[in-house]
C-alpha cells in the first residue's frame, strides 16, 4: 500500500476546467501530458481536483459567486474528501483566478473555527500555495488591475470589464483578510514576465513564512 505524505489540490482558472487546464502535448512523445497524473505517480501525495462553472455573465457574477460561492463550496468539498485525514498537509496548485478562489476559501476555512472544525481544519493543513500565473501582492494593494486583467486574457466580455473595478473594490477589502494567514504559507508564484511570447520562459517569486 501506498503511504500518503501529504494532498495536493488543482483549482483552475477563468474559462478552464478541471481537466484540460492541466493537460499539455508531449515534447518528445507527442503524448499528452497530463500533471496531476504525473505528480500522483511519483510522489506520495493525494491529488485533489476541484471544478467549478466559470461562465460569467456580469462582473457581480464573476466576482461575488466565483470568488465567494465557489470558495465555500471548495472547502466545503475538501472537508469531506479530507475527514478522514483532516490534518494531513494541504498544497494548492492554481491557475489564474483559481489563486484568488484559493485564498478567498482559505479566508473562510479560517473563519468556520466556532462553526466546523472540519472546514477550519483547510486553512491549519494547507503549508503551500502555487501560483500559475496569480502573481500575489503583498500587500495585495492593486487587486482591481489583476482581476482586470486575468478576466482580459480570458476573452471576458468589454462590458464585464468595465463593472469590475466597481466589484473589486468590495473584493479587495474582503481579501485582506488572507494576509495575516500566508505568514504559514510557502507561496511560489510563477507568471510570464511582461512582453514575453515564448511558454518556456517564466518568473518565479517565492514568499515563506519565517
Amino acid at each position: 500500500m501506498k503511504l500518503i505524505f501529504f494532498s495536493i489540490c488543482f483549482v483552475h482558472g477563468l474559462s478552464g476546467d478541471w481537466k484540460s487546464t492541466w493537460l499539455f502535448p508531449g515534447s518528445e512523445s507527442g503524448k499528452e501530458f497530463w500533471w496531476p497524473e504525473y505528480i500522483q505517480k511519483r510522489t506520495n501525495s493525494r491529488v485533489l481536483l476541484y471544478g467549478y462553472h466559470t461562465i460569467a455573465p456580469t462582473a457581480e457574477y464573476l466576482a461575488r459567486r466565483t470568488l465567494y460561492h465557489h470558495a465555500q463550496s471548495l472547502v466545503d468539498s475538501l472537508a469531506k474528501e479530507r475527514a478522514e485525514h483532516p490534518r494531513r498537509p494541504l498544497i494548492f496548485v492554481a491557475h489564474s483566478l483559481g489563486g484568488l478562489l484559493v485564498m478567498s476559501a482559505l479566508i473562510l476555512s479560517s473563519q468556520a473555527r466556532e462553526k466546523d472544525s472540519q472546514v477550519w481544519n483547510i486553512s491549519l493543513a494547507t503549508t503551500g500555495m502555487v501560483f500559475l500565473g496569480t502573481p500575489p501582492t503583498r500587500p495585495i494593494s492593486s487587486f482591481s488591475s489583476l482581476l482586470k486583467k486575468i478576466a482580459e486574457n480570458s476573452g471576458v466580455k468589454r462590458k464585464i470589464l468595465k463593472g469590475l473595478e466597481r466589484e473589486s473594490e468590495i473584493l479587495q477589502s474582503y481579501l485582506d483578510a488572507f494576509e495575516p494567514l500566508r505568514n504559514d504559507i510557502t507561496i511560489n508564484s510563477f507568471f510570464e514576465p511582461q512582453g514575453t511570447t515564448s511558454a518556456h520562459v517564466v518568473s518565479c517569486s517565492s514568499t515563506q513564512s519565517d
